[in-house]
C-alpha cells in the first residue's frame, strides 16, 4: 500500500457508496414504507437516521471528497501540459466503467429485465412511473461520449458524475491560480470561490469546499484534545440536525445538505477515533468498491431487486423487502468487484494507449 495513501477517505466514500444503494432501493418501493395515514416516512426526519436514506448528503459527500482529493493529486503537477494530461486521464477514467454500465443497462432494458415500472404501477409510485421509456441505440451511443459529463438517460445515478469531472477541472484550474500564493491567501481565494459557486451551482461549491479542506489540512495545526472532542461532537450533532431538517429526502436543501457533509468530513479529519474507524478495513474496501457499486447498483435495483419484488412467493413484506436488500447489495458488491479485478486493468490499459495515441498525433 502507497504511504500517501488515505484509507479514512476511502471508508467515508464507500459509507457515501452504501447511503447511495439504500437511498435508491428506498426510492424504488417507497410506498411501501410509508405508515398508513402518513405522508412521509417517519426516518426521513430522524436525525443521524436520516443519513441512512438521504441520497443527496451522499451526494455532496462524494463531490467533497473528489475537491479535497483532487486538490491533493494536484500539488504534483509541474506546469499547464501536466494539468492538460490530468483532464484528459480523469474523463477516460470516468468514461471506461460509465461505457461498461452504460452498455449493462441498455442491454437489460432492450431485452425487458427492467421491471421498474411494474413495480411502479404495482405500488403507484409515480417517482419510477417514468423510467426507461423511451430508450434507444442512440442514447448509449451519447452515453459513450457525454455520460461523464452527467448525461443520464440509462443509468439515472450518471447526473451526478459530470458536477465530479467539471469540478475537477475546477480545482485545477484554481490550483494553477494560487499556486504561488501564500497558504492564507490560498485559502481566502478558494473560500471566495466556494461563496460564489453558492450563487451559481451548490454543488460546485461543494467540490471547492473540499479543496478548502484539503489546504486548512495542510497546515497540520494541532488542537488541543480538550477542545478538540466537544468541537468535534458539535459537528457531529450540527451534521445531524440538517440532513434531517429537511421537507423530505426527495425535496431536499442541497445547500443543508453541503454544510451538514462539509461539518461531518472535518469531524472525521480531526478526530483521530473517527479517522480510524473509517480507514478500518472493512470500510476501506468498501471504500475501493464504491465506483462499481454506484455504477452497478441501479441496474441490479431496475432489474432484480423488483424481479424478486413480483415474483418471490414471500408473504411477510417486511421479509421480502429484508431479503431483497440484501440479495441486491451483494450482486451489486460482486459486480463491483469482478470490475476491479478484471476490468479496471484492462481499462487502465486501454486509457494508456489512448493518451499514447493522441501525444503520437500532436506530435
Amino acid at each position: 500500500m502507497k504511504s500517501d495513501y488515505l484509507a479514512h477517505v476511502s471508508g467515508l466514500k464507500g459509507m457515501g457508496a452504501l447511503i447511495v444503494f439504500i437511498y435508491h432501493f428506498f426510492y424504488c418501493f417507497y410506498p411501501l414504507f410509508i405508515p398508513a395515514g402518513m405522508q412521509s416516512a417517519a426516518v426521513e426526519h430522524v436525525p443521524g437516521v436520516n443519513l441512512l436514506i438521504n441520497g443527496n448528503f451522499a451526494v455532496c459527500l462524494f463531490l467533497l471528497l473528489s475537491g479535497y482529493l483532487m486538490a491533493r493529486n494536484a500539488q504534483q503537477y509541474g506546469g499547464l501540459d501536466d494539468f492538460g494530461l490530468a483532464i484528459v486521464r480523469r474523463y477516460l477514467r470516468l468514461m471506461i466503467p460509465l461505457a461498461v454500465a452504460a452498455t449493462l443497462s441498455y442491454v437489460l432494458c432492450i431485452v425487458g429485465a427492467y421491471r421498474i415500472h411494474a413495480v411502479s404501477v404495482e405500488l403507484g409510485n409515480e417517482l419510477t412511473s417514468n423510467y426507461f421509456n423511451h430508450v434507444s441505440f442512440h442514447h448509449l451511443l451519447i452515453s459513450y461520449g457525454w455520460a461523464p459529463f452527467g448525461y443520464h438517460v440509462l443509468v439515472g445515478p450518471f447526473w451526478m458524475m459530470g458536477f465530479i469531472l467539471l469540478g475537477s477541472f475546477l480545482v485545477m484550474a484554481m490550483t494553477i491560480v494560487i499556486r504561488r500564493q501564500r497558504p492564507v491567501i490560498q485559502m481566502l481565494t478558494v473560500l471566495f470561490g466556494v461563496v460564489i459557486a453558492l450563487y451559481l451551482e451548490a454543488y460546485y461549491a461543494c467540490v471547492l469546499a473540499g479543496m478548502l479542506l484539503f489546504l486548512i489540512g495542510r497546515q497540520r495545526v494541532s488542537v488541543p484534545r480538550t477542545v478538540r472532542i466537544p468541537v468535534v461532537l458539535i459537528l457531529l450533532a450540527a451534521t445531524c440536525w440538517l440532513a434531517a431538517d429537511q421537507e423530505g429526502v426527495f425535496y431536499y436543501d442541497r445547500y443543508k445538505n453541503m454544510l451538514a457533509v462539509f461539518f461531518f468530513v472535518s469531524a472525521v479529519l480531526i478526530s483521530k477515533p473517527l479517522t480510524a474507524f473509517f480507514g478500518s478495513r472493512p470500510l476501506d474496501a468498501l471504500g475501493k468498491l464504491s465506483l462499481g457499486v454506484f455504477i452497478f447498483h441501479w441496474p441490479v435495483i431496475c432489474s432484480l431487486s423488483c424481479w424478486l419484488f413480483l415474483n418471490w412467493p414471500i408473504r411477510s413484506q417486511w421479509l421480502l423487502l429484508g431479503v431483497i436488500f440484501v440479495v441486491s447489495l451483494a450482486i451489486s458488491l460482486l459486480l463491483a468487484h469482478l470490475y476491479n479485478r478484471y476490468l479496471a486493468p484492462r481499462a487502465a490499459v486501454l486509457q494508456k494507449w489512448i493518451i499514447d495515441f493522441l501525444y503520437r498525433c500532436a506530435s
